[in-house]
This record gives structure tokens, C-alpha cells and sequence, in this order.
């Protein structure tokens, strides 16, 4: 059966880890969703979310695409 997941917090989780100096990334990691996951579920569809933290934001200086593409890079 396909699965279409509208909704996941990986980004962030890998954005935190990387800042914490751990290596991480979309490919392969030890949370929920990777991309080998991801095939191996047989997924039609999955939605990556980009949650900004408007006070981290604000620390940084940055408006808010600059920021969201910061932690999507």
C-alpha cells in the first residue's frame, strides 16, 4: 500500500542535530524519515516541513525566507 505522509519535522531534527555537531542528513539518519526509509516503505508522497522558531530568528538577524532556506540548505 502507498503511504502519503502532509506533514514532517525531519528537516528541523537534522537542522538541530547538525548545530549540535552530529552528523546527520536526509539520505540515511536514526529518526523517522530518511529517504532509504522512505523507498523501502514504498512511499507515493511526503511533505518535509520547515518549522521557524521566530525567537531564533530574531537572535540571528535574519528575515524569515533567508532563515527557513538557511536550515533547509
Amino acid at each position: 500500500m502507498k503511504a502519503a505522509d502532509m506533514h514532517c519535522d525531519t528537516i528541523l531534527e537534522i537542522y538541530e542535530k547538525r548545530q549540535a555537531g552530529e552528523a546527520c542528513g536526509i539520505l540515511k539518519n536514526g529518526l523517522h524519515i530518511d529517504l532509504e526509509k522512505l523507498k523501502k516503505g514504498d512511499y507515493l508522497l511526503q511533505n518535509f516541513a520547515v518549522f521557524v522558531h521566530m525567537k531564533h530568528m530574531a537572535e540571528r538577524n535574519q528575515p524569515l525566507p533567508e532563515y527557513a532556506f538557511m536550515m533547509i540548505d
